[in-house]
Protein backbone atom coordinates (compact mmCIF):
# COMPACT_ATOMS: atom_id res chain seq x y z
CA UNK A 1 0.00 0.00 0.00
CA UNK A 2 2.49 2.56 0.81
CA UNK A 3 3.95 2.23 -2.56
CA UNK A 4 0.83 2.99 -4.17
CA UNK A 5 0.48 5.93 -1.67
CA UNK A 6 4.11 7.16 -2.85
CA UNK A 7 2.87 7.42 -6.02
CA UNK A 8 0.65 10.56 -5.24
CA UNK A 9 3.06 12.10 -2.97
CA UNK A 10 4.64 15.54 -4.81
CA UNK A 11 8.45 16.67 -4.69
CA UNK A 12 7.71 19.66 -2.27
CA UNK A 13 5.71 17.44 0.34
CA UNK A 14 2.85 19.52 2.01
CA UNK A 15 4.28 19.07 6.00
CA UNK A 16 1.55 21.13 7.01
CA UNK A 17 -0.86 18.23 6.50
CA UNK A 18 1.40 16.29 8.69
CA UNK A 19 -0.56 17.34 12.08
CA UNK A 20 -4.11 16.62 10.74
CA UNK A 21 -3.03 12.86 10.32
CA UNK A 22 -3.46 12.53 13.73
CA UNK A 23 -6.56 14.26 14.43
CA UNK A 24 -9.26 11.97 16.17
CA UNK A 25 -11.52 13.02 13.20
CA UNK A 26 -9.10 12.09 10.34
CA UNK A 27 -7.80 8.74 12.33
CA UNK A 28 -11.67 6.86 12.82
CA UNK A 29 -11.69 6.92 8.99
CA UNK A 30 -8.49 4.46 8.70
CA UNK A 31 -11.43 2.08 9.94
CA UNK A 32 -14.04 2.60 7.27
CA UNK A 33 -13.42 1.16 3.94
CA UNK A 34 -13.45 2.99 0.47
CA UNK A 35 -15.71 -0.11 -0.73
CA UNK A 36 -18.53 0.46 1.91
CA UNK A 37 -18.14 -3.24 2.84
CA UNK A 38 -18.17 -4.95 -0.84
CA UNK A 39 -14.53 -5.65 -0.15
CA UNK A 40 -15.88 -8.21 2.55
CA UNK A 41 -18.12 -9.47 -0.07
CA UNK A 42 -17.76 -12.09 -3.50
CA UNK A 43 -18.77 -8.97 -5.38
CA UNK A 44 -14.78 -7.22 -4.91
CA UNK A 45 -11.92 -8.83 -4.14
CA UNK A 46 -9.28 -6.18 -3.28
CA UNK A 47 -5.36 -6.45 -3.13
CA UNK A 48 -4.95 -4.75 -0.06
CA UNK A 49 -7.09 -2.86 2.50
CA UNK A 50 -7.89 0.31 1.08
CA UNK A 51 -9.63 2.75 4.16
CA UNK A 52 -10.97 6.00 3.92
CA UNK A 53 -8.24 7.54 5.74
CA UNK A 54 -6.22 6.54 2.92
CA UNK A 55 -8.30 7.61 -0.02
CA UNK A 56 -8.22 11.50 1.80
CA UNK A 57 -4.28 11.11 2.03
CA UNK A 58 -4.24 10.16 -1.87
CA UNK A 59 -7.01 13.09 -2.87
CA UNK A 60 -5.11 15.56 -0.72
CA UNK A 61 -1.62 15.11 -2.17
CA UNK A 62 -3.21 14.62 -5.71
CA UNK A 63 -4.63 18.29 -4.64
CA UNK A 64 -1.26 19.52 -3.47
CA UNK A 65 -0.05 18.38 -6.62
CA UNK A 66 -2.02 20.33 -9.27
CA UNK A 67 -2.45 23.25 -7.24
CA UNK A 68 0.04 23.76 -4.13
CA UNK A 69 -3.18 25.37 -2.05
CA UNK A 70 -3.00 25.17 1.94
CA UNK A 71 -7.10 25.41 2.07
CA UNK A 72 -8.03 23.76 -0.58
CA UNK A 73 -5.56 20.58 -0.23
CA UNK A 74 -7.07 20.98 3.97
CA UNK A 75 -10.18 20.43 2.10
CA UNK A 76 -9.61 17.86 0.34
CA UNK A 77 -8.09 15.84 3.19
CA UNK A 78 -11.20 16.03 5.14
CA UNK A 79 -13.96 15.69 2.44
CA UNK A 80 -15.10 12.28 3.22
CA UNK A 81 -14.78 13.04 7.37
CA UNK A 82 -18.99 13.78 7.64
CA UNK A 83 -19.92 11.62 4.98
CA UNK A 84 -22.14 8.19 5.86
CA UNK A 85 -20.74 4.93 6.00
CA UNK A 86 -23.53 3.70 3.44
CA UNK A 87 -23.96 6.82 1.81
CA UNK A 88 -21.92 5.11 -1.80
CA UNK A 89 -24.55 2.04 -1.05
CA UNK A 90 -27.50 4.10 -1.33
CA UNK A 91 -26.14 5.89 -4.54
CA UNK A 92 -25.37 2.39 -5.81
CA UNK A 93 -28.87 1.28 -4.85
CA UNK A 94 -30.65 4.40 -6.58
CA UNK A 95 -28.90 3.78 -9.89
CA UNK A 96 -29.94 -0.20 -9.75
CA UNK A 97 -33.67 1.14 -9.62
CA UNK A 98 -33.48 3.93 -12.07
CA UNK A 99 -31.16 2.54 -14.58
CA UNK A 100 -33.77 -0.03 -15.60
CA UNK A 101 -36.82 2.29 -15.07
CA UNK A 102 -35.21 4.76 -17.99
CA UNK A 103 -34.93 2.18 -20.11
CA UNK A 104 -38.44 1.09 -19.66
CA UNK A 105 -39.55 5.09 -20.28
CA UNK A 106 -37.59 4.75 -23.38
CA UNK A 107 -39.20 2.04 -24.83
CA UNK A 108 -42.67 3.35 -24.17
Amino acid sequence: MQEYMNLFIDKEYPTFLDKYFSTKTLKRLKYVTQFCGADYTKLYSPTCLYTRYDHSIVVAHMTWHFNHDKVATIVALLHDVKKQLWLYYMILELLVLLIPLTMYLEII
